[in-house]
């Protein structure tokens, strides 16, 4: 399995966007949402051009809640490069059993906004069908650095990997460990 991290790859205004998101950058609502979107954009076309560029037909998991607008960021961009998409919506606990029912014959991209341990990843994972898991990408805004090694067992495109840390929590700021949760930060939920 791999990991391939986008960071170095960004354009300008990726890399302002990616800034954004950045816990201590005290940014939320929508320039947030802009700007996950934005980095959801970018690493579409590294996901067409990368690990799964032998199809056309794709099924893009958001992890729920921080992972929606860079979810549909990517979902939006394979299809404007002309793919076929269908994008499925995992609360906790996974995915519906009429949504497993539609995923056949679907390369299958997860995303989330960020990867700390792989738990939530995993728990979809473990829904689908072997083959299908097995060839399945995941897709992050930000994973750890301890994270890494999940791309001993998954196909990974994270935007960048952090030497940080943090667990969400409803603060505004980073303190002793605890950090902005992604999902506050999105929807003004503090």
């Amino acid at each position: 399995m791999s990991l391939i991290v986008l960071e170095n790859l960004l354009d300008a205004s990726k890399l302002t966007a990616l800034c954004l998101t950045k816990s201590q950058s005290s940014c939320e609502g929508a320039t947030l949402r802009k700007a996950h979107y934005e980095l959801g954009e970018a690493t579409a076309e590294h996901i067409a051009n990368s690990y799964l560029s032998d199809t056309s037909n794709y099924a893009v998991i958001i992890l729920m809640r921080a992972g929606l607008n860079f979810g549909l960021g990517v979902a939006d961009a394979l299809e404007y490069l002309d793919h076929q998409v269908s994008v499925y919506f995992a609360e906790k606990g996974g995915l519906a059993q009429e949504d497993l029912d539609e995923l056949s014959g679907k390369k299958v991209v997860i995303v989330d906004a960020v990867v700390n341990t792989g738990k939530s990843v995993f728990q979809v994972l473990n829904q689908l069908e072997k083959g299908q898991a097995k060839n399945s990408v995941v897709a992050t805004i930000v994973m750890p650095e301890s994270a890494q090694v999940l791309a001993n067992e998954l196909n990974i495109i994270s935007v960048r990997v952090s030497a940080r840390k943090y667990k969400g929590a409803k603060v505004k700021t980073v303190v002793g460990g605890m950090g902005p949760d992604t999902g506050d930060r999105l929807f003004g939920t503090y």
